[in-house]
C-alpha cells in the first residue's frame, strides 16, 4: 500500500517556498484578499524543495486536511505537509481573521504565531510579523514563473525576522499568487557565533502543481436514478473483462443513517446489493441494513490528501495518499483523490485502492482479496456513467 508523506503548510510557515522568476514587472491592479486566499479542506499544493546545505531533492505535498476548533480562537483549518522522501510530517494551523493571514504551529490556548499575511498584498505594502525584529514589505509585482505555469498578478514579498547584528537571523523571498497562494518561496537561515557566520538552512521550494477543488459530502453522487458503468477484470484468475453496471436503485430507511440508498451491482458473474448510508459527514456502504452492519467500507468527507479517519474491527483503514489526473474510457478527469485501505477479518484480508472524483464517484479501482475465502484481484475502470442530481 502505498502512502505518500506529506508536508504541510508550508505555504508559510517560514520554512518554506520559493524561487520564482519575474519576467513582466509590471504592477497590476489584483488585489487578493483574506477571502481569496485558498484555505478549503481538500486542496493541494505539490513544491519541488531543494536544499543546498544537503544537496537534497525533495518532494512535498501541502494539504489542508481538517477543519478545527482553535481552544477558543476563530475556527481554524489544518494544514499537512508530507515529504516524500524525507518521510516525514508537518502539520500547521491557519486562521483568517479580518484582514490577516495567522499561521500556527499548534492549537493550544496560547498558539506559537509562525508568520501572518495582511491584505491588501500589493507593491509597497509592509507589516510587523510575531517573531523579533519581524518585518514583511512587498517589493515587486508581476509574473512569477514556476514549474506549475506563469502567475501573473503575483506579490514579491521579501521579510526578515530574527535579525543580529553580527549578521545572524533569518530571511525569506516568496512569490504569491492571487487565488493560488505561494509559487515560490527562498528561505535562509544564518546565526554568528562571534567569529563565524554559520547557514543552517537554504532551501528552495517551486510549486510543481496545484489542485483547489474540493471533495465535500455534496459531491458524493448518491441520487436515486445515477448510473455508472464498468468494465471488471480478474487478473487473479485471467479470466475475460466483463461489464458490470452500478445503479441507485432507491431510497431506503435506515434508523442511524441520515439517508440511505439501495444500490445493485450486476454483471454476468456479479450480482450483488449494496446500501449506502449517511450519517453526519460519513458515507458507509453495507452489505445489509441489520443493527451492527457488515461493512464494504466507508468515507469521511470531506476528501483530503492526508486524511485518514481511524481504524475500526473489520474495516479497512483508508488513507488518501494523493490526487490528481487519472484517464479511463469515461474520460479524463482532472481531480482525482487517491484512497488506499488495507484490513483483515478472521484469516481474510483485503488490500483497497480506488481513485475517486467529485461529482463523479469512483472511476478505477482495484481490489483484492486473500485469506481463507475466494482469492481475486478485481480491476474496475468506468466506461460510461450518467449522474443524477
Amino acid at each position: 500500500m502505498r502512502i505518500l508523506r506529506i508536508v504541510l503548510a508550508a505555504l508559510l510557515t517560514g520554512t518554506l517556498l520559493l524561487y520564482g522568476c519575474v519576467e513582466d514587472k509590471t504592477p497590476v491592479g489584483s488585489k487578493p484578499i483574506p477571502d481569496a486566499f485558498p484555505n478549503a479542506v481538500g486542496m493541494l499544493w505539490v513544491y519541488e524543495v531543494y536544499d543546498s546545505l544537503a544537496q537534497t531533492l525533495d518532494t512535498v505535498m501541502i494539504s489542508v486536511t481538517d477543519s478545527l476548533d482553535m481552544s477558543g480562537h476563530l475556527p481554524g483549518l489544518q494544514w499537512r505537509m508530507y515529504w516524500t522522501i524525507g518521510d516525514s510530517v508537518v502539520d500547521r494551523y491557519v486562521i483568517v481573521k479580518g484582514d490577516t493571514v495567522e499561521f500556527l504551529a499548534d492549537t493550544t490556548a496560547e498558539p506559537t504565531h509562525l508568520e501572518h499575511l495582511v491584505y491588501p498584498i500589493e507593491l509597497g505594502a509592509q507589516w510587523t510579523g510575531p517573531s523579533f525584529a519581524d518585518t514583511s514589505r512587498v517589493t515587486d509585482t508581476g509574473t512569477a514563473s514556476v514549474p506549475a505555469g506563469n502567475f501573473m498578478g503575483s506579490a514579491y514579498i521579501e521579510r526578515s525576522w530574527e535579525i543580529d547584528f553580527e549578521g545572524g537571523g533569518k530571511r525569506s523571498e516568496t512569490w504569491i499568487a492571487p487565488n493560488v497562494g505561494i509559487v515560490y518561496r527562498y528561505l535562509r537561515c544564518r546565526y554568528s557565533d562571534g567569529a563565524q557566520i554559520h547557514v543552517t538552512k537554504n532551501q528552495t521550494w517551486d510549486l510543481i502543481r496545484y489542485d483547489l477543488s474540493t471533495f465535500p459530502l455534496g459531491m458524493f453522487p448518491n441520487a436515486v436514478g445515477t448510473q455508472w458503468v464498468y468494465e471488471v477484470t480478474d487478473t487473479g484468475i485471467g479470466a475475460p473483462p466483463e461489464t458490470v453496471t452500478v445503479n441507485v436503485e432507491s431510497r431506503v430507511s435506515i434508523s442511524w443513517a441520515d439517508s440511505a440508498t439501495l444500490w445493485t451491482v450486476l454483471g454476468n458473474d456479479i450480482s450483488e446489493l449494496r446500501y449506502v448510508a449517511v450519517e453526519g459527514n460519513r458515507v458507509h456502504i453495507l452489505y445489509d441494513t441489520i443493527i451492527g452492519p457488515f461493512y464494504d467500507k466507508y468515507y469521511d468527507f470531506p476528501l483530503a490528501v492526508g486524511r485518514h479517519w481511524g481504524i475500526e474491527s473489520f474495516v479497512p483503514v483508508p488513507i488518501i495518499d494523493d490526487k490528481g489526473m487519472i484517464s479511463v474510457p469515461a474520460g479524463q478527469f482532472a481531480s482525482a483523490f487517491h484512497y488506499t485501505a488495507a484490513g483483515g477479518a478472521l484469516n481474510d484480508y483485503w488490500v483497497d485502492d480506488e481513485w475517486l472524483v467529485p461529482g463523479t464517484g469512483m472511476v478505477f479501482a482495484i481490489h483484492s482479496r486473500f485469506g481463507l475465502g475466494p482469492w481475486y484481484t478485481r480491476e474496475w475502470t468506468l466506461l460510461r456513467h450518467e449522474i443524477t442530481n
